[in-house]
């Protein structure tokens, strides 16, 4: 679904937003309880590393079924076509039960990215398939940094921002950048440059779901203090 959404400072009509709604994962249904595999091994952690670093913070899990169900283990998976975003996580699944048993810095959580799904990376559809149709997955996943940018304007940010469901979730994904604020941002300030695919997580101090953020935008003034999120560099960063 794609729609112009229209939003200048203090809610005027001049600025514009293209937001639209992308393909998102979601089993119908509950999941019930099955095992798990043991703890996760931690992969690598970056240390000292900035919000434009090659590498985050990252660990590997297991999760194990006792058959595929279809239910990708109980989580809500986005396809950004680089990486899966973690969306959300079921009570009473086999990735719930995961993170009870796991350290709270390897506990699944919405906002992570899964980079890795079975020896499969940088093709998110196979990833998903992989969620959706083994009984078994060995991922990597990243814990994306964060950085903020005050950006001061007087007409339209200029941003093309997608999500993969509107109440679940709690980022906007930024699709393409045009003409705008956020452009004239980037050229005076390189080293902290929005780039396509970095999330937004917090808009003038709100965050919840894309619907909340998607509000904040279109009503901020001519200030806009955007908290992002940034995995690594990837493909087509």
């Amino acid at each position: 679904v794609r729609g112009l959404l229209r939003g200048a400072p203090g809610g005027g009509p001049e600025g514009a937003m293209l937001l639209h709604c992308c393909c998102v994962s979601e089993a119908p249904g509950e999941t019930p309880w099955r095992e798990i595999s043991p703890k996760p091994s931690v992969l690598t952690v970056a240390e000292g590393a900035d919000f434009d670093a090659t590498e985050c913070p990252t660990f590997c899990l297991e999760l194990k079924a006792e058959e595929a169900r279809g239910d990708l283990f109980g989580t809500l998976l986005f396809n950004d076509g680089e990486v899966l975003e973690v969306l959300a996580v079921r009570d009473g699944t086999v990735v719930a039960a995961y993170n009870e048993s796991a350290p709270t810095e390897w506990r699944l959580q919405p906002g992570d990215f899964v980079l890795e799904t079975n020896d499969i990376a940088g093709d998110p559809t196979r990833m998903l398939a992989e969620w959706r149709d083994q009984s078994r997955v060995m991922c990597t996943v990243c814990r994306p940094r964060r950085f903020t940018v005050a950006i001061r304007r007087c007409g339209a940010l200029g941003i093309a921002v997608v999500h993969g469901h509107p109440t679940k979730g709690s980022t906007l994904v930024v699709d393409q950048i045009g003409q705008g604020a956020v452009a004239e941002w980037n050229a005076a300030n390189p080293d902290r440059a929005i780039h396509p695919l970095d999330r937004i997580v917090v808009v003038n101090g709100r965050s919840g779901t894309p619907s909340v953020l998607k509000e904040a935008l279109l009503t901020s003034g001519s200030v806009v203090t955007l908290t992002l999120a940034r995995g690594p560099k990837l493909g087509s960063q």
